[in-house]
């Protein structure tokens, strides 16, 4: 699917004047802005991924080759998105027109080519999407395109006017309002069905339509983090090793994944339960263990016996002198 501006001389010209200045600008390029999955507490309804998680959810590649991104990630003529199993993708043009990636869909940009898979489009002003066999023409309008690996295409329109005709002109244009569906089993082979769209059809996409536009920010967790066998306070999307809403849990991982003689436990010596690392415990010749209460009973097994008050509590008998 491409997206175009009108492609009257007058109208190139003023648009090949916008590219340039925003190549010189850097500003009008389109932007992958938002990468979503589905709350599974709430089917229908989206969070957003947090932190570098989305990057495994949506692929950007360019040339080829996959492209480590940050969102907003701007994108170039080319560049191809594609989502996973359980993502939903937005990219947004610099007019504030928007386009969501479903599931399992790919796209390609520098105009958008949509390969397979499902999208909702939020345009504004006069706006041209291009398919392989089809261009909608639009104007202010919401609708739904969704095009099957074979070819075979389905548009719904949620809102406005969606104008369609036939790359190759086999087929008259067609003019599709709100409520109505466009159907092509074989692309660009016969004329697509128009109908209104079936209650199915209908509600599924503006089922779509409005959870995505009231996606749930996720709340932000705080917990412990370990990080490098280090252990410490912070948030979820700022730690980059196991992260807990336990301390404890957190720490045991940290236990782990630290060389024995860094380890932090308890200390047995001297008869003393001091919190110490398993090198100087040893260097000071105690009793290392991990579990505090294991220290304890391990000092109190080995603390000798106190003689001189021993000695002092059990006093000689004191026998009468002889006779």
């Amino acid at each position: 699917m491409k997206v175009h501006r009108p492609s009257s001389i007058g109208a190139a010209a003023r648009a090949f004047a916008v590219l340039l200045a925003c190549l010189v600008l850097a500003g009008c390029a389109p932007l992958l802005v938002d990468v979503m999955r589905e709350d599974p507490q709430r089917p229908g309804r989206y969070l957003p991924y947090g932190g570098a998680e989305w990057a495994g959810a949506v692929q950007v590649s360019r040339g080829g080759r996959p492209l480590a991104a940050r969102l907003p990630a701007a994108l170039q003529p080319g560049d191809v998105v594609q989502t996973g199993a359980d993502a939903f993708a937005v990219i947004r043009y610099p007019d504030g027109g928007e386009i969501m990636l479903d599931r399992n869909t790919r796209v390609r940009t520098g105009s958008l080519f949509v390969e397979f898979g499902r999208i909702l489009a939020r345009v504004r002003g006069l706006f041209e999407v291009e398919t392989e066999n089809v261009v909608t023409g639009v104007e202010g309008t919401e609708y739904v395109l969704q095009v099957a690996r074979g070819g075979a295409l389905k548009i719904v329109v949620l809102d406005g006017v969606v104008v369609c005709r036939s790359r190759t002109g086999r087929w008259s244009p067609v003019r599709l309002q709100r409520g109505e569906m466009l159907v092509s089993d074989y692309p660009d082979r016969t004329a697509p069905r128009v109908q209104r769209a079936p209650l199915k059809d209908w509600e599924e996409a503006s089922r779509w339509s409005s959870g995505l536009g009231v996606r749930q920010p996720e709340p932000v967790r705080t917990g412990y983090c370990c990080e490098s066998g280090r252990l410490r306070r912070g948030r979820q999307e700022d730690c980059r090793g196991f992260f807990s809403t336990s301390e404890r849990e957190a720490a045991a991982r940290c236990e782990r994944a630290r060389p024995d003689e860094a380890q932090t436990g308890y200390c047995c010596s001297g008869g003393r339960v001091d919190t110490t690392t398993r090198a100087r415990c040893e260097a000071g010749k105690g009793s290392f263990h991990a579990d505090a209460a294991e220290a304890r009973r391990a000092c109190r097994v080995a603390s000798p016996v106190d003689t001189p008050r021993l000695i002092e509590r059990v006093r000689p008998l004191q026998l009468p002198p002889p006779e």
